[in-house]
């Protein structure tokens, strides 16, 4: 085997392994420490998920077969971003909610001990299905909302949990 196929193929394909037989394990160490769910969030399909996972396998195979020059490092890389990103999502979209402990919107996990401030409306020029947070440390974070009741509803859960 050579040095290429091993860089270009193999390390990338046991990345990709490591990801898909990992993500439940570190779902499950979570949802321990998230408590009961206080609030379900509207279920998402995660179909698009199942077809990138299917789409990182092919960009994978193609760096094997074809050979593309400079590319050859980025591609498979890409694959193994496509299949950590598709994973997560469909590992997480079941379990969409407010938790005691935190909260799981889509794929974004974000803890209650993080919050600094809950931006409202006026301090953020937002849309009312979305809530922007600031936390302690790092950027203001955005969740989006399926509608404006939604949001309502996670918005009041949170200003309980932070006073």
């Amino acid at each position: 085997m050579s040095l290429k196929t091993i860089i270009f193929a193999v390390i990338p394909f046991c990345l990709m392994i490591i990801i898909s037989v990992g993500m439940p394990f570190y779902r499950i160490s979570v949802m321990k420490k998230a408590g009961n769910k206080v609030f379900a969030l509207a279920k998402k399909n995660p179909l698009s998920s199942y077809f990138t996972t299917g789409i990182a396998f092919i960009l994978l195979l193609l760096t094997v077969k074809i050979d593309f020059g400079r590319l050859n490092f980025v591609i498979p890389l890409c694959g193994v971003l496509g299949i950590f990103i598709a994973t997560r999502e469909s590992t997480f979209y079941p379990v969409n909610g407010i938790y005691e402990n935190l909260m799981i919107v889509g794929s974004d996990i974000f803890w209650y001990k993080d919050i600094e401030k809950i931006l409202t409306e006026e301090e953020s020029n937002h849309p009312d299905y979305m809530i922007m947070i600031k936390p302690k440390k790092g950027r203001t974070r955005q969740f989006t909302f399926d509608n404006a009741n939604e949001a309502t509803e996670v918005l009041a859960i949170l200003k309980k949990k932070c006073d």
